[in-house]
């Protein structure tokens, strides 16, 4: 069982031989052993153990695109987006990130996340209190906007638009630039652009213009307010 878990670890390795052996043998462990996570992913397990194993899927399918696909192959879907749904922050964490690990670089497996209910949960976490769901959340997030029409519109129907402009009015200076930059990919469709601006879009731009401590997040928000300034008057 200790086999994966080091395997991986060489993975990480600066040695190209050393990280070609580490992934052929993943590629004969890794299934059987995905397997065995995602059984510890049932809600009849303890939160311990959801956990564990998802911060194991989450490891995996941050190796490359074959494991991410191993994963996936291995029913871990369902289950990680039924975790995210517990009142645990650690398993909301660690669910969400394996989940946003399977959708990098694959509109597959985004597809597949997304069709699988994930992205209200995702959005979820966009207000919470625990540093690293919230920036877990923000990545997820970002990935289904940057995706395509279905995960955004997901986003926009889970309340991503309201929530994201809520993270630009907290004290979480180190979430607006992305904020910002989700809000603005957002309002540059048709379709949601009055939407965004409706949420108070523009007044939180302005206290950040004014108010915010930091230069660069500053510039952020006046250039924001230069590209929308055209739309508004539409």
């Amino acid at each position: 069982a200790g086999a994966v878990p080091a395997l991986m670890d060489l993975m990480q390795s600066t040695a190209i031989e050393v990280k070609e052996q580490a992934n052929g043998a993943l590629r004969q462990l890794a299934p059987q052993w995905c397997c065995q996570q995602v059984a510890r992913l049932g809600f009849d397990q303890l939160d311990s153990e959801r956990v564990a194993a998802a911060k194991m899927l989450r490891q995996l399918a941050a190796v490359n695109a074959e494991h991410r696909k191993t994963v996936v192959d291995a029913g871990a879907v369902e289950p990680l987006v039924a975790l995210m749904q517990s009142a645990s922050p650690a398993c909301l964490e660690h669910a969400m990130a394996a989940l946003t690990n399977i959708m990098f670089k694959s509109t597959e497996h985004e597809k597949i996340v997304v069709q699988a209910g994930a992205v209200p949960s995702m959005v979820r976490g966009l207000l919470s209190k625990v540093k690293a769901v919230q920036v877990g959340a923000m990545r997820a997030t970002k990935m289904c906007i940057q995706g395509d029409p279905i995960s955004q519109r997901k986003v926009v129907d889970a309340g991503g638009i309201d929530l994201l402009v809520a993270v630009l009015k907290s004290d979480t200076e180190s979430l607006h630039q992305k904020a910002i930059g989700m809000l603005l990919t957002l309002a540059n469709a048709q379709e949601y652009r009055k939407q965004v601006l409706k949420a108070g879009l523009q007044q939180a731009l302005l206290e950040i213009s004014t108010a915010g401590e930091d230069e660069a997040i500053r510039r952020c928000a006046e250039d924001a307010m230069e590209i929308l300034e055209p739309t508004q008057q539409q």
